[in-house]
């Protein structure tokens, strides 16, 4: 097996549930993405052997495209931005439904190979106190077993609804395996603990400000 954490990526097949919800409508548009990047050849459908690697700007910004195009309000962040601060680049989406947010991220699943989520990955300039390399955020969930429901969850659908737990894992993944001095202390066990409602305010207000940017 190639990742760390056994899954079923179930975006891939064709959703049986027609309803109008807002679920099942985003379990559509993933699926029809991935059908249309594979009929171009521009990813593999067999995702377990093929894995995602460099493939998350592509597939979020297809899946924008399909929901603009049905009027929903989905929002596309980079990963990096939202927590300010040096960690793995990664693209993905959010999107407000009525009281709801939900995080898109259907590539998740390429930060969980087994290559790239072990120890060996770091490289720490001790005389410096700096992280240079990290493991993939998969690592985190070695650390936190606990968590990796979550974390399966996505990269079987490609999307999850957030609230202040599942916001706190995935984005706690990225946080933990951050780099540079503040990385360099988290190897020490001096941590840093962001709440999954910072996660969320982060958003709220990158997404404010990209609203201002664009009115002017």
């Amino acid at each position: 097996m190639k990742y760390i954490i056994n899954f079923n990526p179930r975006m891939i097949k064709e959703p049986k549930n027609k309803e109008k919800n807002i679920k099942s409508v985003l379990e559509r548009v993933i699926y029809l993405t991935f059908i249309e990047l594979s009929n171009e050849g521009l990813i593999d459908l067999d995702i377990i052997n093929n894995p995602l690697s460099f493939k998350c700007d592509l597939i979020r910004d297809r899946v924008l495209n399909k929901l603009n195009d049905l009027n929903l309000n989905a929002t596309p962040f980079e990963v990096q931005n939202i927590l300010d601060c040096d960690v793995h680049g990664h693209s993905i989406l959010i999107l407000e439904d009525e009281e709801e947010i939900y995080l898109i991220d259907p590539s998740y699943s390429q930060f969980f190979l087994k290559e790239n989520c072990h120890e060996d990955k770091y490289l720490i300039n001790q005389e410096k106190q700096m992280v240079l390399l990290t493991p993939d955020p998969g690592y985190y969930y070695l650390n936190n077993p606990h968590h990796i429901n979550i974390a399966r969850r996505i990269m079987e659908k490609g999307f999850i609804k957030l609230n202040q737990n599942t916001a706190k894992v995935y984005f706690d993944s990225f946080y933990k395996l951050r780099r540079g001095y503040s990385g360099f202390l988290e190897t020490t066990g001096k941590t840093t603990e962001l709440s999954g409602q910072t996660y969320l305010n982060s958003i709220l207000k990158l997404k404010e400000k990209s609203k201002k940017s664009s009115f002017k």
